[in-house]
């Protein structure tokens, strides 16, 4: 072991042995997840013990960086919902999505973060740093250190938006892909235009910066509203007040019917199409779990976004937990759970 590998095992708090069968090949698993807007993404899963590196590194690069407060994802006591309310009530909002913005940041501009501000590692510090957190010459979706990567990369891109955003007056923020520029007054066309056909077109000046930090703009979900139209920020309604959309509490209300009338089992069968195979009982233990967590995890959001005392959420909340108890699952632990 060299004296540069004797400094990375210090900082991440590994022995040598990890750290070269993290440094190895086959530490992902890879396979795609459907996207919202169609099509699949691909996601890169390391294996446990280089994720345990990886989280590692997290919590250290977390410690020694101070992000901005525009950056929104992937950053403690911040979150989708902070996001959304810097933007709410606004008259104009243009959101853009930045593609494939995990693999545009590749090997080389990961190893630059480690050798400059405030980490300033020797080159071969920062190599094997950069290696246990790339993955075929990216970050990979499903690393838990390429949050933070990603939000050091975006440090000059943010920087520059807001620069931009304090001359013209407009609130900025981002959310790891997701951009929102907000303002009470028509954006010039030099930041965005939109035609009479409804197609967005982003001005030369805000494209110039964007593309200059080596990002592509996604024009297919590039977005431009105004005046009564509805108005969104990292999938939430911001016209009056911060709200889920009404698709999102009507499929939740559709669900809780589900499981009141056929039960959790039969439920989770056809939600997660399984109804024509025969399970034993830890199988089905294991799948009302999956179901469970569908449904817990989407009352705790609701429950973000609204507030615990919020009407519907109430009802909801109420109509699952006394599903749980007709078919004797309750228990006093659930409620500190979903946070009641």
């Amino acid at each position: 072991m060299n004296s540069y590998e004797n400094l990375v095992c210090h900082i991440l708090n590994i022995r040598y042995d990890t750290l070269k069968r993290v440094l190895g090949e086959h530490n992902y698993r890879t396979f795609k997840v459907p996207k919202k807007s169609g099509g699949y993404r691909n996601i890169s899963a390391p294996h446990i013990c280089l994720k345990n590196v990886q989280e590692s590194l997290a919590q250290y690069i977390d410690k020694k960086y101070e992000f901005l407060d525009c950056q929104y994802g992937f950053i403690k006591n911040r979150s989708i919902v902070d996001n959304a309310v810097l933007h709410k009530k606004a008259k104009y909002i243009l959101n853009i999505d930045l593609k494939n913005f995990f693999p545009s940041i590749n090997f080389g501009r990961v190893r630059g973060i480690f050798m400059a501000k405030p980490f300033n590692f020797p080159k071969e510090v920062a190599t094997i740093l950069a290696k246990i957190s790339c993955y075929h010459n990216e970050l990979p979706q499903g690393s838990p250190c390429s949050p933070s990567l990603s939000n050091i990369v975006c440090y000059t891109l943010d920087q520059k938006m807001m620069n931009m955003s304090g001359q013209y007056g407009f609130t900025y923020s981002r959310y790891a892909d997701d951009i929102t520029i907000s303002s009470d007054r028509p954006f010039p066309k030099e930041i965005v235009t939109r035609t009479k056909d409804n197609i967005v077109i982003v001005g030369k000046k805000l494209r110039h910066i964007i593309e200059s930090q080596g990002f592509i703009i996604n024009e297919d979900k590039t977005n431009y509203s105004w005046n009564n139209e509805r108005k969104e920020v990292t999938g939430l309604i911001v016209n009056e007040k911060v709200n889920v959309k009404k698709i999102y509490v009507k499929q939740l209300r559709a669900l809780l019917n589900n499981i009141d009338k056929e039960g959790l089992y039969f439920t989770a069968k056809k939600y997660f199409k399984c109804e024509n195979i025969s399970l034993n009982a830890s199988q089905r233990k294991k799948l009302i779990k999956k179901l469970r967590n569908i449904v817990e995890g989407r009352l705790n959001f609701l429950s973000m976004v609204r507030g615990a005392n919020d009407l519907v959420y109430q009802k909801y909340l109420e109509k699952y937990l006394d599903i749980l108890h007709k078919e004797n699952l309750y228990s006093p632990s659930l409620r500190k759970k979903l946070k009641i």
